[in-house]
């Protein structure tokens, strides 16, 4: 199961998002759910053989905008997704909202017969906590993805100018206009292939929810 509430581009006194923002972000499964699909191919190695949406909307507002816009550019706001693998009947359950007061919450959780695997390390704002007879307060989680993963995009900027200044990966780099040796184009096929599978379950999840009906997809390992 991966779980995202993902507020954006938020009124600082109410924490909704205007509706003609989320209009421009467009499909809520290539803008949002992409990263959760990417992570859930990534851990199971493989394309889903089958995809299924349910999707609404609940964003004052939206509703209303989205009566003015053109079927296939209508949006919604929070989603649910299914994911069917062949490999040991594995099922990935992703579930993804645009509005979440208490801040920017993401957690993935895998059972198995032998237990449960569970991350969701999201950081609070501040580490202070208020206990009394009511129960325990604490801070609530940042509020944008800017703050939310501050470090790791300051661990990527730092990896991209690694890679820039090393020769080995520049090899790597090479293989993808066709220089480098084979195991260099073998990384790189890799990561195409992986994007590529990744933005065709986006796609088969957009249009389960605009048909309504379970999507069908080639299985392919990716490993």
């Amino acid at each position: 199961t991966v779980r995202r509430n993902y507020p954006v581009a938020w009124d600082r006194l109410t924490r909704v998002r205007p509706p003609e923002f989320l209009i421009q972000l467009g499909s809520i499964f290539h803008d949002l759910m992409v990263h959760d699909i990417d992570l859930v191919m990534h851990t199971v190695g493989a394309l889903p053989t089958s995809v299924m949406t349910i999707a609404n909307t609940f964003t004052a507002g939206l509703k209303e905008k989205n009566a003015e816009q053109k079927e296939n550019d209508r949006v919604v706001d929070t989603a649910v997704v299914l994911l069917k693998f062949a490999q040991k009947g594995i099922t990935a359950l992703l579930m993804a909202r645009r509005h979440n007061p208490q801040g920017y919450d993401q957690r993935l959780e895998v059972l198995s017969n032998k237990g449960l695997l569970l991350a969701a390390s999201n950081p609070l704002k501040t580490t202070y906590s208020l206990a009394s007879g009511a129960g325990r307060q604490v801070d609530s989680m940042p509020f944008t993805f800017e703050d939310r993963y501050a470090a790791s995009y300051k661990a990527e900027l730092e990896k991209f100018l690694e890679v820039v200044n090393d020769n080995d990966a520049k090899k790597v780099a090479g293989a993808a206009v066709g220089d480098g040796d084979d195991s260099a184009r073998a990384v790189c096929q890799r990561g195409l292939e992986e994007a590529l599978g990744v933005a065709h379950v986006c796609d088969a999840a957009l249009k389960s929810q605009r048909t309504g009906k379970e999507v069908f997809l080639v299985q392919k390992t990716l490993n």
